[in-house]
């Protein structure tokens, strides 16, 4: 081979090797500083991981107490014809509390360690709490505030059952349409609770009405229906393909020989 020639082959090369050194550099410098940490190896690989998963869980960071079993509300929605939409942990079982009920996860209630249906005694008080976000976090770390109700004459001594079937982003009508579902078909509930108010007046003005929807429809109806305009469903399809476009890259770079690398 012709000496010159090779010298601008091998300088190339080093030429390429330099700028992927210094892109890959500059991408975990860029990832360091957006993080506020220093990444490591084993870092990069589980943000790989996240985002080969093109439709990643919402989490919610937990609060402190024994009683908060798990750290994250399911907020994935399943259409329900009663109650508007329940969520949807059956096809994310591992967004359940780890002791909770198969039969509440199935109705779209997962954050219950009891069965919504079955014999309860005498002494059981079943209080059911209803309402959003809010209320499901309330009523998961029950017993720090609802042990009060030992100290109230009738309720004394009783066997306090606490489930929760609020569901993040529920607003009235939806309580009262569950509390009905939920009596209609046998459950025994002998004490309601009910927390509502900040989504009933935020929610319609920002996901109903500005789209013609009705203020007492579910949050975001027009979304969860698919009655969409065109600028509306080519952004959804935007996002759909940029995440799975990132999937598949970041499923690429956890590939021989570049499972070290970012994505």
């Amino acid at each position: 081979m012709n000496p010159p020639r090779t010298r601008r082959l091998v300088f190339a090369l080093l030429t390429a090797a330099l700028v992927l050194v210094a892109v890959e550099f500059g991408s975990w410098l860029l990832l360091a500083l957006t993080s506020h940490r220093l990444v490591t190896v084993s870092d990069l690989a589980a943000l790989r991981a996240q985002r080969m998963d093109p439709e990643p869980v919402l989490e919610i960071p937990a609060p402190t107490g024994k009683e908060w079993n798990d750290p994250r509300i399911v907020s994935l929605p399943a259409l329900h014809p009663y109650i508007g939409y329940v969520s949807n942990a059956t096809s994310h079982p591992e967004d359940r509390l780890p002791t909770g009920s198969d039969q509440a996860m199935e109705y779209g209630f997962p954050l219950n360690s009891e069965d919504i249906f079955r014999d309860r005694s005498d002494q059981d008080l079943v209080v059911g709490v209803f309402g959003g976000s809010f209320a499901a976090g309330f009523s998961v770390i029950k017993r720090r505030v609802l042990g009060q109700l030992d100290k109230v004459g009738r309720f004394a001594g009783k066997n306090l059952l606490v489930m929760t079937f609020a569901v993040a982003g529920h607003k009235q009508p939806q309580q009262l349409m569950a509390l009905n579902y939920l009596l209609s078909l046998g459950a025994r509930i002998d004490l309601v609770i009910n927390l509502d108010g900040f989504n009933e007046i935020a929610l319609p003005a920002a996901t109903n009405v500005p789209f013609g929807y009705s203020a007492f429809y579910p949050r975001g109806w027009p979304l969860m229906v698919g009655n969409l305009d065109r600028d509306a469903r080519q952004a959804i399809g935007d996002l759909t393909y940029l995440r799975r476009l990132r999937a598949d890259r970041a499923g690429l770079f956890s590939r021989a020989p570049l499972p070290g690398a970012t994505a």
